[in-house]
């Protein structure tokens, strides 16, 4: 089913980390796409050669500072290379940032953006982070724009230009994809955006369809823990427990119960017509995304 959702930004941060004879395609896009369009639009955009991890920590901690603690929405791209095994960002020097750590640095900025940050990852296989972060956890970013193979420089050049020109003249994301996929099907794509409710909207039919009994009793334990986290002065028992079981077959309620914490929707209410995703949706084929994204 088709559906649409809303993101808003106005500024773009490149936080660059590649190293001669690569090509240093972030800086090329910020001189030669982002910079004109943002004086032409007046949009912010800002570039940031982050080779260290201590460079890299330093530009999120610049991009809150400078950006969102003034109001500004922006987007966070990151040109890098990822590494074989799909574990991380490998920086210029050589060093690697985790998944894990960048999942804690964007989750950060996510909460203060009130869910609404897009993150570009312009590296070879970019779009696997969407893959690998639990569903269990906040998700970090409102959605995620990367290749879903390895890609050549020219290429991902093309693509992000072409992505950018479009977000900035539409402010649609679906078009910004079609643009920077050349028009092909959807089915054809090679750079996906993978917004957070249709990951959840994923994940939990991915779930509900392969679940061991593992992972069933991690879910009742989840469930039991979370029930003396919201009551810490009820007792512990067993049929707290058999309590937790006959919640843990009630698939809708739970869905709308981990969507809620997913999707920050109990920090931030107001969202919730931004994900309008339900569980007889998700329990289906899935949707296929119709994004639209406003200027701030």
């Amino acid at each position: 089913m088709p559906y649409e959702t809303s993101h808003h930004f106005d500024s773009v941060c490149i936080i660059e980390s590649l190293a001669l004879p690569d090509d240093l395609t972030g800086t090329s896009l910020y001189n030669d796409v982002l910079k004109p369009l943002a004086d032409r639009e007046g949009f912010m955009v800002r570039h940031y050669a982050a080779d260290t991890r201590n460079l890299f920590f330093d530009a999120f901690q610049h991009i809150r500072h400078d950006f969102v603690q003034q109001g500004h929405g922006p987007i966070n791209h990151i040109e890098a290379h990822g590494d074989e095994d799909h574990t991380g960002i490998v920086l210029a020097s050589g060093e690697m940032i985790t998944w894990e750590e960048l999942r804690v640095i964007l989750t950060e900025i996510n909460i203060a953006v009130q869910f609404n940050l897009l993150l570009v990852m312009a590296l070879c296989s970019g779009w696997w982070l969407s893959s690998i972060l639990l569903p269990s956890q906040p998700w970090p970013v409102w959605g995620i724009v990367g290749p879903t193979e390895t890609v050549g420089d020219r290429d991902l050049k093309q693509a992000m230009a072409a992505f950018y020109r479009e977000m900035f003249h539409s402010y649609d994301a679906r078009k910004a994809m079609d643009q920077a996929n050349d028009q092909r099907p959807y089915e054809d794509w090679t750079y996906r955006l993978e917004t957070a409710d249709l990951l959840f909207c994923r994940a939990f039919r991915h779930h509900m369809e392969i679940m061991t009994d593992a992972e069933l009793q991690e879910r009742l334990n989840w469930i039991v823990a979370e029930n003396f986290r919201v009551y810490p002065d009820r007792k512990r028992s067993a049929a707290v427990r058999e309590w937790a079981r006959g919640q843990l077959l009630q698939h809708e309620k739970h869905y709308n119960q981990v969507k809620r914490q997913f999707l920050m929707l109990d920090r931030f209410p107001g969202n919730e017509k931004r994900f309008p995703l339900r569980y007889e949706d998700c329990k289906g084929h899935g949707a296929q995304p119709s994004d639209t994204t406003s200027p701030q």
